[in-house]
């Protein structure tokens, strides 16, 4: 029974990876037509044909209005203008605080970019009345018309020189009047009330929609317009729009309207910058699209992360042109070869029965091991994943140290000399797994090395290298490193050297 129960968990399992598997191997591909037009079925089906499989199609009429969804980051912005407002509100019967609230109040509210609805406008209307008021108290009415401190909270209109957030307030909802339980203070009630009668006779500009997406709604400052329509009559001042396509906010905006002025609604990508767009893609290029439209595209493929992208366009001989899109990033060639320079500081220790010499209670042929520090630089000459290395180190032992010879003729052993410092020189060979290219990525290195280690061992070692990218041609390194050496004339067979230890540094490709 436990076997068939095993069998049956095993062949579950098998039966879930496959069918993992299977989901992985077919990914939608995303293709985005640059023509003026939407692709016919025909093109369509060529353009799937060559994009590997049934695919998720985009027109240019998604590149003009691109997704700009509703994120997190929008509601904190919101948050933080209510925040602002209750902080104002708090602070109200503080002396002279009234230009810093206003100025917090308005640093809030120019960061919001999109209203979705009245009750986003309604909390945007809460805080403009707080500045409002703050902007009352805390200026005189010949002071908001000419003191240069109060530039930034006053709008010029035509016979009319108000407080900024009047007019603000007004382009939001030029319907809507205030009563005074709604405003902070008496004073500013009544100027409000004075002022929106003087707004309501300023030219209102108009906005002309153009030819929007099927099942597109225009909404300014949160109100939905009516479907087909082709032009608004605004109010002079700040105002927030946005498409709404299938329920997502698309082509966010804001406007800054004056008196009289008609202004066309602002699309992502130009007719312009469409036209060169698909002329490129007919010449089977990516690169060099204009600006805004691969900033249109990565909105538009934002919500289709890790599958394929393509851009198509149709020919005049009716030809269909599919090219995968990296997004506007050059593709660099990798280079075969590469040169890395380093430098390295770390601790370590050094073992050897050669230290019995100089250390007083030590046996013959005892193992020591002496604790240390060393420095090291290195070259690395990489040819695709292969590397030469070479280099050279320094390492101290400041509690022991090694006996050398002088090399003098007839000198014996009481002529010997000690040291605590040792150079080591060594070349070898070395495999990446990961290569340093001019990119800003990770490397990896591991070496085989042969070399002399002072005053007198023979050997070979290896090196363990992991780097870290700081940015394209910089690493910050780490490094564990050993040597196994054998005694060269003069001291005995049986008095190997080791040494290890790990290092950090840092390493530049040239």
């Amino acid at each position: 029974m436990i076997c068939l129960r095993l069998s049956l968990s095993l062949a579950a399992l098998l039966a879930a990876g496959s069918a993992s598997a299977q989901e992985a191997a077919a990914v939608t591909p995303v293709v985005v037509w640059m023509d003026r037009d939407a692709p016919d079925e025909a093109s369509i089906a060529k353009a799937e044909r060559l994009a590997g499989g049934v695919a998720k199609h985009y027109d240019t009429s998604d590149l003009i209005f691109p997704p700009e969804p509703w994120s997190k980051k929008d509601a904190d912005k919101l948050i933080a203008v209510s925040k602002a407002q209750k902080a104002a509100d708090a602070r109200k019967e503080e002396f002279e605080v009234e230009r810093s609230m206003a100025l917090a109040l308005q640093t809030a509210i120019n960061d919001v970019t999109v209203i979705r609805d009245v009750a986003d406008r309604d909390a945007l209307i809460l805080a403009l009345l707080w500045q409002a008021s703050a902007i009352q108290l805390a200026f005189s009415e010949d002071e908001l018309k000419e003191s240069p401190e109060a530039a930034a909270f006053r709008v010029q209109l035509p016979g009319l020189i108000t407080n900024k957030a009047f007019v603000d307030l007004y382009a939001l909802d030029t319907v809507r009047r205030y009563s005074r339980g709604e405003v902070p203070d008496a004073a500013t009630h009544r100027a409000l009330t004075a002022q929106t009668k003087a707004l309501a006779s300023v030219p209102p500009a108009t906005l002309e929609v153009g030819v929007l997406p099927a099942q597109a709604t225009l909404v300014v400052n949160g109100v939905p317009q009516e479907q087909g329509v082709e032009r608004v009559s605004l109010p002079p001042g700040h105002s927030f729009y946005h498409v709404l396509i299938d329920g997502v906010i698309c082509g966010r905006g804001e406007l800054d309207l004056s008196p009289g002025a008609t202004v066309s609604l602002p699309r992502a990508i130009s007719e312009q910058e469409r036209l060169d767009a698909e002329l490129k893609v007919e010449d089977s290029q990516t690169l060099g699209l204009p600006k805004a439209v691969e900033t249109a595209v990565a909105l538009v493929v934002s919500q289709h992360a890790m599958q394929p992208v393509y851009l198509a366009a149709r020919t005049g001989d009716g030809r269909v042109i599919v090219v995968p899109y990296s997004g506007g990033a050059r593709v660099e060639k990798r280079k075969p070869v590469t040169f890395a320079f380093g430098v390295e500081l770390g601790g370590g220790a050094i073992a050897s029965p050669s230290f019995h010499y100089t250390t007083e209670g030590s046996e013959e042929g005892e193992l020591i091991i002496a604790p240390g520090g060393s420095g090291a630089v290195d070259l690395e000459l990489g040819v695709y994943n292969l590397a030469i290395v070479a280099g050279s180190e320094v390492n101290i032992t400041p509690t022991h140290s090694l006996l050398y010879g002088t090399g003098a003729e007839g000198a014996t052993g009481a002529d010997n000399l000690s040291t605590s410092v040792y150079a080591k020189v060594y070349g070898g060979l070395g495999v990446y797994a990961l290569r340093p290219t001019h990119e800003k990525r990770p490397t990896l290195l591991l070496a085989a090395n042969y070399g002399w280690f002072s005053p007198g061992h023979l050997g070979g070692g290896g090196r363990l290298t992991f780097g870290i990218p700081i940015d394209k041609r910089n690493w910050f390194k780490l490094t564990v490193h050993g040597f196994y050496g054998l005694p060269m004339a003069g001291y005995p067979e049986d008095e190997p050297l080791i040494s290890g230890g790990l290092r950090l540094g840092f390493q530049t490709a040239l």
